[in-house]
């Protein structure tokens, strides 16, 4: 007729609960494991022989929610992201195995659109790819599942490869000055290249012009251009 207090705990960790027994048989409900794996309970009582169980497993709840496994990496804009690695889980955070879902991943601001079949609950995407520069998150959402978004991440500016006019020229009388005209070092994705300090040379056709100004953040501003002679021009930028 023990009402001894006994305690159960399971290996690894997760259950730690105490009874009291009635008529020396404890009895324990409500118990729950949020994690997959392999487990034993032992139950112990202060001056008796503890007693351990047989080994029993824990496997994945249905699919709740998608989480980040691997997050996105920033990169230049042009080049191919580190892949990214979205997982399949249940409402305690363990891999469902058992899904091959759809998971779609899509980007803040908008570049990235791509679908890809999980395969035992994990969606590896790999290939991706922005062109515009900027700060960007990631969003992974499949149906009936809880969507998940990344960490933000930089997608920076790719090497100086050519130069824009984004002030062009404006027409006026001969011997006055010309509005500044404005020339931008861009990469090959149209980005500029706020790194770039390049030494930019402004030339007229017909003749007239000739300066040359540094890039600042990669931005060359053109003032104080005169041309005297009347006619119609065009100005290259070149570095």
């Amino acid at each position: 007729n023990s009402s001894a207090s006994v305690t159960l705990t399971s290996s690894p960790a997760g259950i730690s609960q105490t009874v009291a027994a009635v008529n020396g048989v404890a009895t324990f409900t409500n118990l729950v494991l949020n994690t997959v794996g392999t487990y034993s309970l032992t139950a112990s009582s202060s001056g008796l022989t503890s007693a351990t169980s047989n080994y029993f497993a824990v496997i994945a709840g249905p699919p709740a929610r998608l989480a980040f496994s691997k997050q996105p990496v920033g990169t230049k804009a042009g080049s191919t992201m580190s892949s990214v690695v979205v997982n399949i889980q249940d409402a305690g955070g363990n891999t469902v195995t058992s899904s091959n879902a759809s998971v779609t991943l899509t980007s803040s601001p908008t570049g990235i659109s791509t679908t890809v079949s999980a395969v035992n609950g994990v969606a590896t995407f790999t290939g991706l790819v922005l062109n515009t520069a900027g700060t960007y998150t990631l969003t992974a959402s499949s149906g009936g599942l809880t969507s998940a978004t990344s960490n933000s991440f930089s997608i920076t500016p790719g090497a100086a490869t050519q130069l824009k006019f984004t002030a062009q020229p404006v027409g006026t009388t001969a011997g006055s000055t010309m509005s500044s005209v404005v020339v931008t070092v861009e990469d090959a994705n149209g980005n500029t290249v706020t790194s770039s300090s390049a030494s930019i040379t402004l030339t007229s056709s017909p003749s007239g012009i000739s300066k040359t100004v540094s890039a600042s953040s990669g931005v060359a501003t053109f003032t104080g251009l005169v041309l005297n002679t009347a006619g119609a021009y065009t100005l290259t930028a070149a570095s």
